[in-house]
């Protein structure tokens, strides 16, 4: 495990901690981060522990037209 986290840092020329920020702004989930850099989930998961990050999810208002909707999407 140690050896993909030192290759992947070798490969991009930064630190683990930057490679991962930057493919989780870029792909947004862990399987498609793990995907991306030929790794199991739960070895990207124990990548994290690691270093002390943990995968969170934002979640903002939507925009329809460049409107954000403010109607509520259920009603009673």
């Amino acid at each position: 495990m140690r050896n993909k986290m030192k290759l992947l840092e070798a490969q991009e020329g930064k630190p683990i901690k930057e490679i991962l920020q930057e493919k989780y702004e870029q792909f947004g989930s862990q399987n498609k981060v793990a995907d991306e850099l030929g790794v199991h989930q739960s070895t990207l998961w124990t990548w994290l522990l690691k270093l002390g990050l943990e995968q969170k999810t934002v979640l903002v208002p939507r925009e329809y037209n460049n409107q954000v909707e403010s109607e509520p999407l259920l009603t009673a």
